[in-house]
C-alpha cells in the first residue's frame, strides 16, 4: 500500500495520536502492536513513534486473516477447543509487566464467509477462557490499550462499492478515517483533549440530573422510552488506568 493512497502528513499525525494519546506510552514501558500483515507500514511507523516517546521495547503480533481462514477450514477439529498455551503465556506476561496494547483494526468483513460457525464459536470461547486475566485487566483499567482503524482493500470496497478501483476506494476510506479521528492540520492531540474535556463536562451534567427515565423522539420516527436504574452513571471522555495515566481506548469514538 503506497503513500499515494493517503496523505503522509495525516498518517504521521494519526499515528502520533494513537501512540502518544491513545495508549499514552510512557518512558520505559513496553508496547504490543497487533496488526494485520497487509498494514505492516502502519505498525512499523507506530514502532518508531513509540521508541521516540521512550518505549523500552515494541513487540509486533502479526495477523494474517487468510492464514486464519485456511486454518479454520482445514485444521483438525479438536484444535478449536483449546487456546495455544504459549500465546496465553505471552499475553499474560506482557500484561503483568505493564505493557500497553495497540490493536490495529483492519479486517475483511467477509473473510470467514463459508467457514463453520461452530469452529469459530468454539475457538472464541476457548480464547476468552484462556485470556481471562488479560481481558480482566482491560476491563478494570489494569492496562492501557487502544484500537485504531486502517483501510484494507476488502473493507474499502465494501464501503465504497462504486469506486473506480481499489486504490480509489482505499483513498476515500482514508479520508473518512482522518476526518473521524480529527486528523488534518497537525493539531489532532489538542482537538482530542478538547473533545475529551467536553465529554467529561457533559457526563457531569447528565449524572447531576439523576434521571428516573429518558424519552427520545425525533423527526425520523424514533419514540423511545427508557427507565433508568437507580444510581446509574454516565461515563465517557476517555479512560484512566489504575496507574493514574489517562488513555483513549478507541480513537474512532
Amino acid at each position: 500500500m503506497g503513500n499515494s493512497l493517503y496523505n503522509e502528513a495525516h498518517l504521521e499525525e494519526y499515528i502520533e495520536l494513537v501512540v502518544r494519546q491513545g495508549v499514552n506510552i510512557q518512558p520505559g514501558q513496553q508496547l504490543v502492536i497487533a496488526c494485520p500483515v497487509d498494514c505492516a507500514f502502519f505498525a512499523r511507523k507506530a514502532m518508531e513513534v513509540a521508541y521516540n516517546a521512550g518505549a523500552s521495547n515494541v513487540h509486533v503480533r502479526w495477523i494474517d486473516e487468510i492464514s486464519s481462514r485456511t486454518r479454520f477450514l482445514m485444521a483438525d477439529d479438536a484444535v478449536f477447543d483449546k487456546y495455544p498455551p504459549w500465546d496465553k503465556l505471552l499475553m499474560d506476561s506482557l500484561a503483568e509487566e505493564g505493557a500497553a496494547f495497540l490493536n490495529v483494526s483492519a479486517s475483511d468483513p467477509e473473510i470467514f464467509k463459508g467457514v463453520d460457525s461452530g469452529r469459530l464459536s468454539r475457538f472464541n470461547i476457548a480464547a476468552s477462557a484462556a485470556l481471562k486475566g488479560y481481558f480482566e485487566k482491560i476491563i478494570t483499567g489494569g492496562i492501557r490499550w487502544c484500537i485504531a482503524s486502517v483501510p484494507t482493500d476488502a473493507w474499502a470496497k465494501k464501503v465504497f462499492p462504486d469506486a473506480s478501483c481499489a486504490d480509489e476506494a482505499i483513498s476515500l476510506l482514508w479520508e473518512k478515517i482522518f476526518t473521524a479521528v480529527r486528523v488534518g492540520d497537525g493539531t489532532a492531540v489538542e482537538k482530542w483533549q478538547a473533545h475529551v474535556d467536553s465529554l467529561r463536562r457533559r457526563v457531569e451534567v447528565l449524572n447531576n440530573y439523576k434521571f428516573s427515565a429518558i424519552h427520545l423522539k425525533n423527526s425520523a420516527g424514533t419514540d423511545l422510552h427508557m427507565q433508568m436504574p437507580a444510581n446509574h452513571l454516565w461515563i465517557g471522555g476517555g479512560d484512566t488506568a489504575r496507574d493514574g495515566i489517562p488513555f483513549l481506548a478507541n480513537i474512532s469514538t
